[in-house]
């Protein structure tokens, strides 16, 4: 029962068949129902990946991973391309089907990084079905540690320290 024109359903199971059909009522000297709706009938979408996250990071790798899912056919992994601004399909494409649950990227120098999604995706005969794009996420490796750290200031009440820049570096904690 809901006084708003929209309802949402929750807990049902991915990619089945559900009727639905609605019916009005107004309270005048008790309940009193109209007519039902024609049937409505849908199918739920392909279940979304889960758990999508960077798993490890090392100097020169680093790992994706996701949640199994037994129901779907497999995964389809996109990297976001900076030069052509856009997403390209890095792993797991159209006709691949699969049931690995992660992705290492190697033979990265120190602060690589870039930004992945990934979604699933169902045989529906000759053709693929997909399920939702995941939100983005950055995997990367590790930053170097830092060199050349040396003293730029000293005065009676502080010092300043200073050290070489390297490449990848977003930003720096000093203790």
């Amino acid at each position: 029962t809901t006084s708003k024109k929209t309802y949402t359903v929750k807990g049902l199971e991915e990619r089945t068949t559900y009727k639905f059909k609605v019916r009005a009522y107004h309270k005048l000297n008790g309940i009193t129902y109209g007519a039902f709706s024609g049937e409505f009938s849908v199918k739920t979408a392909i279940a979304d990946v889960t758990n999508f996250k960077l798993s490890e990071s090392k100097t020169t790798t680093y790992t994706l991973s996701w949640d199994a899912n037994p129901s779907v056919a497999g995964f389809q992994l996109a990297q976001y391309d900076n030069t052509d601004a856009e997403w390209k399909v890095v792993k797991f494409g159209d006709s691949v089907t699969t049931t690995e649950t992660s992705y290492t990227v190697s033979d990265l120098k120190d602060g690589g990084y870039a930004k992945y999604r990934i979604r699933t995706f169902i045989k529906d005969g000759a053709k693929n079905t997909y399920g939702n794009w995941s939100a983005a996420l950055v995997g990367g490796t590790l930053p170097k540690a830092p060199t050349g750290l040396r003293l730029a200031a000293n005065t009676d009440n502080g010092v300043s320290i200073t050290w070489d820049y390297f490449d990848g570096a977003a930003g720096y904690e000093v203790y």
